[in-house]
């Protein structure tokens, strides 16, 4: 049985909304808050594993309600007091696995809860839906296969967005959009919950359906593109064109119906923060630290060419940043002084630090005029209460689950304490707060590109798509063009035996010892050439790839 653990001595701030409690007791009993009160006022176990925080802040642990997770970030979120995230946009079977394997202590990691593919992509792309029939399925699929909430895309239409949010309100899950072809004004009332990166708020915040209509066309040519310094207004130039007037209205309308923003000013504003070079060279330092080796290349080269497009602006880019978040900062404020409701969200993927950029957040928050119990009560409470885990998670009171930080400093007096994290409990856990160069995740993410191979052969679907460790061997049943006598299917690199059923079906056994090992295992097949056209620069024909998982028991 667990230990007992005590954090004695500290400032606790529970993110209740009540006031600090100084020279704070927090009793952990197995993975729930057992007893908060003050040092010396009650009793605890005398095996209690005990910890001094005299001098130091005590939190909830923090949320990031926006991340498209891959598998070297975990410890990370980890290593700066995120303790629960939410994925915004990955394969779902992938990401539903990688949140059981956390949720049964396989995987060290931050809690997660996911949305599975995006609803609304572009051709090509998981999440790509042609018509309203077809994102209803999309959406029946996603929550039968226990989504946490559903996200619609850039490309989703109100005709498409109406019945994925009516199934989706049906489960009792939230809408959260990244929007391109829409208004937010015209999402919400079509049941959107949440708007991610505040998109689509700058066409519902002027007075003429012209303008709002040709600032759509902008934002679509803008995501079509995706380059700084092209023909057209920049994303920064959108916010700038909001007109002051219609921000009581606006505002307004987002508050009756309860709809949140998700400003992430890490994704959307960094070139406008006045500490832009401490942290593009903050950056640079904690992308060269040895012990993160393991972070792809890509993920470098993406952050650091993010803070390098700053210098590459013109003048009237120059003048749309600031002028876009001035307006942005003035319209959030009367959103949150009307009642309105924040979400703390980074979209952290490839080209953003995971953790750090919660941190970097909640600062932009206090510079444009919050207050830090604020920012850490949307960050916390406010995140756990819009993913409907709030009765569990988001807050320090006796019955939840324990997930607690300890800072060396005070985060109410100067928010950017939360950089000296010293101690992370999470479900009752004390966790590993370092960095490890020989960090690894069982279950890697599927490589989600395209290779190019000869017309044939080439997989349309596989079933199943994931098994459990040790159930024995697997017959894979393998659709798709092409397949010839002779074609073989090969998982995780190693042919399996294969029995052709026609041009465009074959069976594959995977053997049981191939089932032991928890991951996650390209499947191909594999035609071979006519003899004449052997030689050492040709080599068998090989399909595109789909994926096949082996997960935790």
């Amino acid at each position: 049985m667990a230990v007992p653990i005590v954090l004695e001595g500290g400032k606790l701030v529970d993110c209740t909304g009540g006031s600090p409690v100084e020279n704070a007791l927090v009793l952990i009993e197995g993975n729930r808050f057992k007893t908060i009160s003050q040092k010396g006022k009650v009793p605890y176990p005398k095996e209690a594993k005990v910890i001094n925080t005299e001098g130091k802040t005590l939190l909830p642990g923090l949320w990031d309600t926006h991340v498209h997770f891959r598998d070297w970030m975990a410890e990370l979120f980890l290593a700066h007091g995120v303790t629960t995230i939410l994925d915004l946009g990955n394969y779902s079977k992938w990401i539903l696995a990688q949140r059981d394997g956390v949720e049964k202590g396989r995987i060290r990691a931050p809690r997660i809860f996911a949305c599975g593919e995006g609803i609304g992509h572009p051709p090509g792309r998981g999440g790509y839906v042609k018509d309203a029939n077809e994102a209803h399925e999309e959406v029946k699929r996603l929550l039968s296969e226990g989504v946490d909430a559903i996200k619609v895309w850039a490309y989703c239409t109100n005709e498409m967005l109406k019945p994925v949010a009516e199934e989706a309100h049906r489960a009792g899950r939230k809408v959260i959009g990244h929007l391109g072809v829409i208004t937010g004004r015209d999402a919400v009332l079509n049941g959107l919950n949440c708007l991610a990166h505040a998109t689509g708020l700058p066409m519902s915040v002027v007075k003429d359906p012209q303008k709002s209509q040709w600032m759509l066309d902008q934002e679509i040519k803008r995501l079509q593109t995706m380059i700084i310094g092209e023909p057209g207004i920049t994303a920064w130039g959108l916010f700038a064109m909001m007109e002051e007037e219609m921000f009581d209205e606006a505002v307004d309308f987002f508050v009756e119906r309860k709809v949140r923003i998700e400003p992430d000013f890490v994704y959307r504003w960094q070139l406008a923060s006045r500490r832009r070079e401490e942290r593009e060279y903050e950056d640079f330092i904690t992308f060269s630290d040895p012990r993160l080796s393991y972070i792809p290349e890509v993920t470098l080269s993406r952050n650091m060419r993010a803070w390098q497009v700053y210098r590459r602006l013109n003048e009237q880019q120059l003048k749309e940043l600031k002028e876009g978040y001035e307006k942005f900062q003035k319209f959030l404020q009367r959103f949150v002084r009307a009642g309105g409701e924040v979400d703390i969200g980074t979209d952290t993927s490839e080209g953003r630090m995971p953790g750090k950029g919660v941190h970097r957040e909640l600062e932009f928050l206090v510079d444009a005029g919050f207050s830090t119990k604020d920012v850490l009560m949307w960050c916390t409470k406010g995140n756990a209460d819009f993913v409907g885990k709030g009765k569990d998670l988001g807050t320090v009171e006796a019955g939840k689950i324990a997930d607690i930080i300890v800072v060396n400093g005070d985060p109410l007096a100067d928010i950017r304490a939360l950089g000296k994290i010293e101690t992370v409990i999470k479900n009752g856990e004390i966790q590993d707060i370092g960095y490890h160069p020989d960090y690894g995740n069982p279950l890697p993410k599927p490589f989600e590109g395209v290779i190019h191979a000869y017309p044939q052969p080439r997989i349309s679907a596989i079933s199943p798509v994931i098994a459990v460790e040790d159930s024995g061997s697997v017959t894979l049943t393998v659709d798709g063009q092409g397949f010839v006598a002779g074609s073989v299917v090969q998982v995780g690199g190693l042919r399996v035996p294969t029995e052709r059923v026609s041009a465009t079906q074959i069976k594959a056994t995977i053997p049981a010892d191939q089932v032991k090992k928890v991951g996650t295992y390209t499947v191909l097949v594999v035609n071979p050439r006519p003899v004449s056209l052997k030689d050492p620069l040709h080599d068998d024909e090989r399909s595109n790839p789909k994926y096949f998982m082996v997960k935790f028991k």
